[in-house]
């Protein structure tokens, strides 16, 4: 077994159990940064020391933005690599500003900034963010620290009938109030990750947004848990286009436009994407550009919800290739309407004598042919009998209706 799969075999079956009882505070290296992380938490704590990395991708976006000397907001900052990763990237004279309600997250967040250099340029705040100023309870959750959610009515009738979960009081402020000193403009990047709150993060920076409208928003979309605070992912992704955002939805390694409203309802319980908007949709394409690696158009207005969401018919492509000619009066069948009456049948052709002309040697059939062959003549006498003359029309019997093409009524 190679010696690096042997350290990380190590580190996960042997190691990391017993950290995780008698001591779950370990620093641990995570690309050129030095960070604290609490092996208790089985998700963020968990791959940033058995994998050295967590959310990479995100991290190469940040890049690929170009915010130097830039203005960037990290709402819901955890520990702070993404915080970390920011402050990289506007340099000494940008600046970051970045919220963290939950205690120990905080905690965790400035020793990582003073443990990886001097950063005068980012501020902490241990706030919630929301709709207006206050307090509210943060629900913690024991094994998922970055999964922690600020209760509302909604979660507290859901969770009526299940263990009362941990929560501490943490003071909430509105980003239009704690924002309002900065210049016009100077805002490059808001990224929001409040598992479940963002309907109520952007009710609370609508002027934000219109001070700063080249500014990119990066949003995570978990369903689950917008349903628990009274919300849904369609009417985050409906609200979204309606402060006139557009953009895509992007992962690891796929990047796709930002889908119908409705589309993010259907995500699987547990499951989250996060999306990149902006309202000036040519600058976000250059970024993305930069990013993907490849060209791409501008993105339409993708956050508009889609009026019906179910189709009312079978799209062109699964049409058939050509369609049956429609039907026609004569073509058509008879109609099978129930309580019609039948249509009378035509009377039998009378009968004939033999003609006068025909040849001696030939003796006429004492009757005309019947119906199906009218008109045909005998083979044995076609070279000296003239065809019988058409019998004319047989007269209607009295009382009946005249006979009609067609559907019958």
């Amino acid at each position: 077994m190679p010696f690096a799969r042997l350290q990380r075999f190590s580190k996960r079956r042997l190691l990391l159990p017993l950290l995780k009882r008698f001591h779950p505070a370990v620093q641990t290296r995570v690309g050129p940064w030095t960070l604290r992380v609490d092996l208790r938490d089985d998700i963020i704590g968990y791959l940033l020391y058995t994998t050295g990395e967590y959310e990479a991708h995100v991290q190469r976006l940040f890049t690929a933005m170009e915010l130097t000397g830039a203005t960037c907001i990290d709402v819901g900052a955890n520990l702070g690599l993404h915080t970390l990763a920011l402050r990289d990237c506007v340099g000494p004279h940008g600046r970051v500003i970045a919220f963290e309600p939950e205690p120990h997250n905080f905690d965790l967040l400035t020793e990582n900034l003073r443990t990886n250099g001097p950063s005068p340029q980012v501020t902490t705040h241990r706030q919630a963010v929301g709709a207006a100023p206050g307090t509210c309870r943060l629900a913690l959750h024991p094994t998922n620290f970055g999964d922690h959610r600020v209760t509302t009515a909604t979660a507290a009738k859901a969770a009526a009938s299940s263990p009362a979960p941990t929560t501490v009081e943490v003071p909430i402020v509105r980003l239009d109030d704690t924002l309002a000193d900065l210049p016009t403009g100077t805002i490059r990047l808001i990224k929001i990750d409040v598992q479940g709150f963002e309907m109520s993060v952007l009710a609370g920076m609508i002027r934000t947004l219109d001070s700063h409208p080249d500014a990119l928003l990066m949003i995570e979309v978990f369903p689950e848990a917008l349903r628990a605070a009274g919300s849904s992912g369609s009417a985050l992704v409906t609200r979204l286009g309606e402060l006139g955002l557009t953009g895509w939805e992007f992962h690891e390694h796929r990047l796709l436009p930002v889908a119908p409203a409705w589309a993010y309802d259907l995500l699987a319980d547990g499951k989250d994407v996060n999306l990149i908007l902006s309202r000036n949709a040519e600058k976000l394409r250059e970024v993305m550009v930069r990013w993907w690696g490849r060209p791409l158009p501008v993105p339409t207005r993708g956050c508009t919800p889609r009026s019906n969401p179910v189709p009312s018919r079978l799209p062109a492509r699964l049409l058939p290739a050509t369609s049956p000619p429609p039907l026609s009066a004569s073509s058509s069948p008879r109609s099978t309407t129930r309580n019609s009456s039948p249509k009378p049948s035509p009377a039998p052709p009378p009968k004939t004598s033999a003609s006068p002309k025909s040849s001696s040697s030939m003796t006429a059939p004492p009757t005309a042919p019947p119906p199906s062959s009218r008109n045909s003549t005998n083979p044995a006498s076609a070279s000296s009998a003239r065809p019988t003359p058409a019998p004319p029309p047989p007269a209607t019997p009295a009382g009946a209706p005249p006979a009609a093409s067609g559907f019958k009524s």
